[in-house]
């Protein structure tokens, strides 16, 4: 999938340099790693408060 979105975002009407086009495969990096995060933490609590736990550490928080 990244492969043909890294193709697809080069041409028209996108025309991204590559630089950009790589920090998305950025996104897939902190995917693994929350992922493992949650997979840790599940095992140890109860999925729900691993769930809110992993993402209170990952959102940045909110100005109000």
């Amino acid at each position: 999938m990244f492969t043909v979105l890294s193709y697809r975002l080069t041409a028209a009407p996108f025309h991204l340099p590559e630089g950009v086009i790589g920090a998305f495969f950025l996104i897939y990096l902190v995917g693994t790693l929350t992922s493992t995060q949650i997979g840790g933490l599940a095992m140890r609590f109860v999925r729900r408060t691993a769930l809110y736990t992993c993402h209170y550490r990952v959102t940045p928080p909110q100005s109000t």
